[in-house]
């Protein structure tokens, strides 16, 4: 079998700017970029699979296409070995390839960036020692009777390293996925007693017997906590099986509490969707259902609702089915039964959804789920017992009353960094805990710098990447009591028992204690990601460092924002539009985008990165993607604000044999210098470096600050739906510590310490509840005259905020009267009735998203049509005096716009194409108050008629080929006035127009047309060659549909079968010469 050769040709134009000044700044940068606007990649070496020669050929790629730098991982994802000698991370043989990376990077002009631990994510690596690494709250329970003193054995502590309790890690206790047994480390932390109601009764003392569908299951057994417990319940025949508690007569219940493999998946904020659901019956024979019990991010889930009343209850359990993740070929078959550990009624009001609220997980929609209020739920007397404790045995005079003793300590969660080459994996850093994390980071750099004989500052290694956090929860860190003491001022020891869902003092007062414990963790984790920066900077003098936070849903207890404020570069994730294999994620991306800007624009950070174009090959996706069929992806970033791209992903390929090589694992979008078009995507790089340019020019103008609230953050709020912006206004979201640190009065608006204005806050729904500080602030907003409007607060949220206070601040700022407060109003009424007109306003024309940014010396409109046919669009900017231009990101041609000046306004007119994009510019002084431009109008003159025009899948013979072809013609120059266009109709996938052997320009979006006017001019005819590229697509199914031994192509990832329906490739045409007027 003859191994798949492909051609390909680089080249582009570059056009000289009209008018171009020398000493034009703004113009210079547009035409050339320079290197840090630059597009930037994600290069991957898999699990050792390296070689020097596939470093040079990649890192000159890199700079020969017209990137500004890279970030440099080392992964995994079980990638096979395919070099003679895999180098094994950290090995001198590993260094010496790295070293000999970052040297030929450097003397080629890249940035280079390292992550924060090998992986991608997130904080740790075989050095992280257990006592180090992350921890969560563990607890046994035990019952006394008081009256006497009491000496006993406290139960043995949960010591076993796993994500809640005693649940162990996945491959049993203490072992991870990979295998490796990893150490435990516990700890006391203190243990505390309290005095149940007088009328508290045990399940067993109220007479409760248990049964099931099937399986043997015990009270026993179901209620003692212990994880590790489990009964077997055979799946049902209708879908459904059951466990039931009966009672000789009808009892009252308020809470339950389940445990199972189901949990929801905070990364992408779902509502809560419910596999179970509680049933109720006075017979034992017609149920009804009361409730659907909905999943959590923890492995139990604790529910409260309103008290309930039967002999009998049923909880109803849907059958399991096999785990299934897009990457997996086929779904395995359903389990037998379930693994039931846990399943508890109470007769008393737990906190409701207590496992989410004490951080065992971190969900996005806390605020709807409070806990009724109940008389019997107060437990008052609360006695600490921990220096009663010797060597786990209790000696305590205990007063009169029943008590629940509650011993509680830390043990780990057992997450690693990933996914790392195993010899690079290891336990993931206490992110609490700065001496750790200092000490995590310091070792980790200092190998780097060593691998790399010091080249780690201003050149060499410049830049850290903290890439989006997939750690998990964890909710202790052994200063915890003392930090929460000093910043919430107040000793939470005698409040631990909330935080397994006992209620103290009352459910409000339970509820602000677990509100103070979210925000004590908080911010110990943002406080951390600010020492990270000023490390990398002060003590190792590097550059800078990217940040993403949550990258999508809630993914831990931190607000986003204040993550990100601490570093000089912001940086997000967006993956493609129309991810297979999950819910479209481009909304994700959105929100995660507009978290990073409105940290850049309220602090005064020049760059909004972002992570771009992430993939998935789930679904026939893999190797799908190219310039065209992203931008819209890469519009609607810089639509958010994104003004500097990290391009996901480029996976190092060590050998030249293996096309199109090496992945991700299942993730792309495979840009590499083995793919098709890979020589062909400088173009494509120079619109994305254009358009950073000019989006780093002066300051965004937003008028809105939409303050989101507190306990809470933008991905999770935001994932699926934005706020309601009326049209023609842009905004920046605003946390509370930039409200209370950032924000002051100037003249009626909201200014920023960096000096950006806004005109409006809006609070959110999510501002229900308030902690006194913000609401204090948000009052003397108020009082200065800054536009309020939005959700009314009406829950105070910490511990020692006044309620009386609170509701006093309240009644003063909205129902006072003033004028520049709009309680529950939102914006489109406030925008009106305070007379702001929109920034930019469409008069004609659909779906025009727009930004800008105002110049010293003029200002800047970058605007986007993202619809897929062209339209004449006329709009209407809040500026008036200045002539407009048009300045093109697609070749760096700049040109005049027709324009007219009306009511202080300056009305424009735009012509655009198919998913078109460009800036409007206004700097010099306009000399008349309206210029119309004369209208371009063309016609076609001739339809070609090129030998082998066609879809490639159409012929046996090119059916599966992947790369360039090239199309002939000996073309004559007809009669023509104006400009001589060529147009080659439909294209799969990009086009270079060669003549008479001299390159014009590569095209990769429609409309597939290019001015030939001054390679025409003069001449009769003209030697015509038109090189096409496709994708690889088509070949990879042609290769998955033979046996292993006859494919030419390879792939670490078998991402086809050979059924799929093959791509469009090829020169489809029409293709014509059209005469310009």
């Amino acid at each position: 079998m003859r191994r798949l050769t492909i051609a390909i040709l680089t080249g582009f134009i570059s056009f000289t700017l009209l008018g171009q000044d020398n000493n034009d700044a703004l113009k210079q940068g547009f035409e050339n970029p320079p290197s840090h606007v630059r597009p930037q990649i994600w290069w991957h070496w898999m699990n050792g699979n390296i070689t020097k020669d596939g470093i040079r050929k990649d890192i000159e790629w890199f700079k020969r296409i017209g990137l500004g730098g890279f970030h440099v991982f080392d992964a995994s994802f079980s990638t096979p070995q395919v070099v003679e000698e895999r180098l094994v991370y950290m090995t001198e043989q590993w260094q010496d390839a790295f070293r000999y990376a970052i040297d030929l990077a450097d003397s080629l002009g890249l940035d280079v960036t390292i992550p924060s631990s090998p992986g991608f994510s997130s904080t740790g690596g075989p050095w992280v020692k257990p006592e180090e690494a992350m921890k969560k709250i563990v607890w046994r329970e035990m019952m006394v009777k008081g009256g006497r003193k009491i000496k006993t054995s406290l139960p043995d502590p949960y010591t076993i390293t796993g994500k809640f309790q005693n649940y162990g890690m996945k491959k049993g206790p203490s072992v991870v996925d990979s295998g490796e047994v990893i150490g435990e480390s516990y700890s006391d932390i203190a243990v505390i007693a309290v005095r149940l109601p007088d009328d508290y009764r045990t399940l067993s003392e109220l007479g409760a017997t248990v049964s099931s569908s099937g399986g043997s299951f015990t009270l026993e057994q179901l209620t003692n906590g212990d994880l590790s417990d489990t009964g077997r319940l055979p799946a049902g025949e209708e879908g459904y099986s059951w466990i039931q508690y009966s009672f000789p007569k009808p009892q009252t219940i308020r809470s339950l509490a389940v445990i199972n493999d189901i949990v929801r998946n905070e990364r992408h904020s779902l509502p809560a969707h419910c596999e179970d659901s509680l049933q109720i019956s006075d017979d034992g024979v017609n149920f009804t259902t009361a409730f659907g019990i909905p999943v959590g991010d923890a492995l139990r889930q604790t529910i409260s609702f309103e008290p309930l009343t039967a002999r009998h209850f049923r909880l109803k359990h849907r059958n399991p089915v096999s785990a299934y993740h897009y990457t997996m070929k086929e779904r395995l078959p359903d389990p037998e039964y379930s693994e039931i550990a846990e399943f508890v009624i109470y007769p008393e009001t737990r906190v409701n959804h207590v496992e989410e609220k004490a951080g065992f997980g971190s969900a996005h929609d806390i605020e709807l789920n409070p806990t009724p209020y109940a008389d019997n739920a107060s437990c008052r007397m609360v006695i600490d017992l921990t220096d009663k404790v010797r060597n786990g045995k209790l000696t305590w005079k205990a007063p009169e009353g029943r008590w629940r003793i509650y011993r509680m300590g830390a043990s780990l969660t057992g997450k690693q960094n990933h996914p790392a080459s195993p010899e690079a994996t290891g336990l993931e850093v206490d992110k609490l805990d700065k001496e750790a994390w200092v000490r995590h980071f310091r070792n980790y750099i200092d190998m780097n710098k060593s691998a790399v004989k010091g080249k780690l500052g201003q050149e060499g290694i410049s830049y850290m990447l903290v890439d989006s956090y997939e750690a998990a929860h964890q909710n202790w860190t052994p200063r915890l009591r003392e930090e929460f003491t000093q910043r919430r001022g107040y000793d939470p020891i005698l409040w631990y028992p909330v935080l397994t869902g006992q209620i103290l003092q009352s459910p409000e007062q339970s509820e602000r204690f677990l509100w103070d414990w979210r925000k004590t963790i908080g911010e110990l984790f943002e406080e951390n990601f600010a020492v990270l920066d000023n490390l990398i900077k002060e003590e190792y003098g590097m550059k800078g460092c990217y940040v993403e936070s949550h990258g999508n849903g809630r993914a831990f207890i931190a607000d986003g924002m204040s993550m990100k404020s601490h570093c000089d570069l912001p940086m997000s994730e967006i993956w493609v539009q129309g991810k297979v294999g999950t819910q479209n994620r481009v909304q994700e991306g959105i929100s995660d985008i507009r978290e990073s800007s409105s940290v850049a624009h309220i602090y005064g950070k020049e760059v909004v990165a972002a992570e771009s174009f992430t993939a998935t090959g789930a679904g026939g996706e893999a190797y799908r993607f190219h310039p065209a069929n992203i931008k819209w992806t890469a519009d609607t970033e810089m639509a958010n604000g994104l003004n500097h791209f990290v391009i996901h992903d480029s996976a190092h390929q060590p050998l030249d044999d293996l096309k199109p090589g090496l992945g991700l694992g299942v993730y792309g979008q495979w840009f590499n210098r083995h793919d098709t078009w890979a020589e062909l995507a400088g173009p494509w790089i120079d619109y994305l470096a254009r358009s950073s340019w000019m989006l780093r020019q002066g300051e965004h103008v937003s008028d809105i600050l939409w303050y989101y609230g507190e306990d809470n953050n933008i991905t999770g709020l935001y994932s699926h739906s934005f706020p309601e912006i009326p049209e023609g206004y842009d905004f920046d979201f605003i946390n509370p510590d930039a409200l209370l640190s950032e924000i002051s009065v100037k003249g009626g608006k909201a200014v920023t310490g960096s000096g950006k204005e806004y005109k409006v806050i809006c609070l959110d729904r999510n501002c229900t509840r308030m902690s006194l500080e913000v609401l204090k602030k948000i009052a003397l907003l108020a009082s200065r005259g800054v536009i309020i409007c939005g959700q009314v607060p009406s829950v105070p949220a910490s511990m020692h905020d006044s309620r009386t206070e609170f509701e006093a601040i309240v009644k003063d700022i909205w129902f006072s009267g003033r004028e520049n407060v709009f309680g529950g109003t939102w914006l489109d009424e406030v925008m009106q009735t305070s007379g702001i007109s929109p920034d930019l306003k469409v008069l004609r024309g659909r779906d025009i998203r727009s930004v800008h940014r105002t110049l010293q010396e003029g200002e800047i409109y970058w605007v986007n049509s993202p619809v897929p046919e062209s339209q004449s669009v006329e709009v209407s900017l809040r500026v008036c005096g200045l002539k407009p231009q048009k300045w093109d990101p697609m070749n760096g041609e700049v040109s005049d716009l027709s324009y007219r000046f009306d009511e202080g306004r300056t009305i424009v007119s735009l012509d655009f194409e198919p998913n078109d994009a460009f800036f409007i510019v206004l700097r010099e002084k306009a000399d008349e108050e309206s210029v119309t431009l004369p209208e371009k109008k063309r016609a076609t003159l001739e339809s070609l008629k090129i030998e082998g025009m066609g879809c490639w899948t159409e012929n046996p013979q090119t059916r599966h080929f992947s790369g360039t072809l090239s199309y002939r013609h000996t073309l004559d120059i007809p009669e023509y006035t104006g400009r001589l266009l060529l147009d080659l109709g439909e294209v799969y996938n990009l086009a270079q127009v060669i003549i008479d052997g001299e390159p014009v320009e590569t095209l990769w979006k429609a409309p597939f047309r290019v001015d030939i006017t001054d390679y025409a001019k003069g001449r009769k005819t003209v030697d015509l060659e038109i090189k096409v590229t496709n994708l690889w697509v088509n070949h990879l199914i042609g290769d998955a549909a033979k046996e292993p031994q006859q494919r030419s192509s390879y792939v670490s990832f078998d991402f086809y079968n050979g059924t799929e329906p093959l791509q469009k490739s090829g020169l489809i045409g029409p293709v014509t010469l059209v005469e310009e007027q």
